[in-house]
């Protein structure tokens, strides 16, 4: 496009001033640009993100369907399109989604951008929809592929950044992996400072936080045990915590084996492992015997 165009485009895919100037910014350079110009298509595209981001899925859907109309000779746009498509569909029109997921895929495997970094998204969103499926072990496959390439995005756009991991964060909750999904969800909350207009991805984040924190709760531990829970993967001994708790070395040791009941674990290493799993713990050190 002409350098104006250009300018605006470029604002809007890095989206540094919030979703609603991405949303101006795409419009102004769609504006511009003529009707026959390829770069229209992505135009379209960044507009369609910024409605979704806004939650206006209406607008939304009508402006990345255009994008699709127009990306025939820009795949990765045509690919990460019939993604965004793809996230808002999901939950209403189930058919419709797995067709966009489809087409994305198509784009991937018929041009090789497996290894493009801005298929990262597209990446998360095939692992969501898979893990919806029930199609587990595609779903993991996935999701490390798109950490892969979330890897080389560093400084990219924030909203690109947050949603990919919110996404990701959605399909670890999916598949049972809390540690993992507590772990990219603080990652994108950072991102999302730089977007706090984006109110879709918002709610995600705090839907994402309140299902951790039921899956926390279920373990059935008490106020108690899981302060006593939090020392386990340190080396300190269990007379060690009972100094830091300020209480009895008998408490702790009776905490310890009501945790090691309520996890299933016949000891201390085991107890931190089913703890992570279940994200009643971040990722460390290994915790010693007792």
């Amino acid at each position: 496009p002409s350098h104006e165009p250009a300018r605006k485009l470029a604002e809007a895919l890095m989206n540094r001033h919030g979703a609603e100037r991405m949303c101006r910014d795409a419009l102004a350079s769609y504006e511009l640009s003529p009707e026959d110009d390829p770069w229209r298509s992505v135009a379209c595209f960044s507009q369609g993100m910024a409605l979704c981001l806004l939650g206006d899925s209406g607008a939304a859907r009508s402006r990345l369907e255009e994008a699709v109309r127009r990306s025939a000779t820009v795949p990765h746009i045509l690919a990460l399109s019939h993604a965004q498509l793809a996230l808002v569909l999901m939950d209403d029109n189930r058919s419709a989604a797995a067709e966009s997921i489809d087409h994305a895929r198509a784009q991937l495997q018929r041009h090789g951008l497996c290894d493009y970094a801005t298929m990262a998204l597209v990446l998360a969103t095939f692992s969501l929809f898979d893990a919806r499926s029930g199609q587990t072990g595609r779903a993991v496959d996935e999701v490390d592929e798109a950490l892969v390439l979330l890897k080389k995005t560093e400084n990219f756009a924030p909203w690109f950044e947050t949603e990919t991991r919110v996404v990701l964060t959605s399909t670890l909750l999916r598949l049972g992996d809390i540690s993992r999904a507590r772990e990219i969800l603080a990652d994108a909350a950072r991102e999302f400072e730089h977007i706090p207009d984006a109110t879709v991805l918002g709610e995600w984040i705090e839907a994402a936080r309140r299902s951790i924190r039921d899956a926390s709760r279920e373990s059935g531990l008490t106020p108690a045990e899981l302060r006593v829970l939090q020392f386990m993967p340190t080396h300190l001994s269990f007379r060690e915590i009972a100094t830091h708790l300020y209480v009895s070395p008998n408490t702790v040791k009776t905490q310890a084996q009501a945790i090691y009941r309520k996890l299933d674990a016949s000891a201390r290493a085991e107890a931190v492992d089913a703890a992570r799993r279940t994200g009643l713990l971040e990722s460390g050190q290994s915790a010693p015997n007792d």
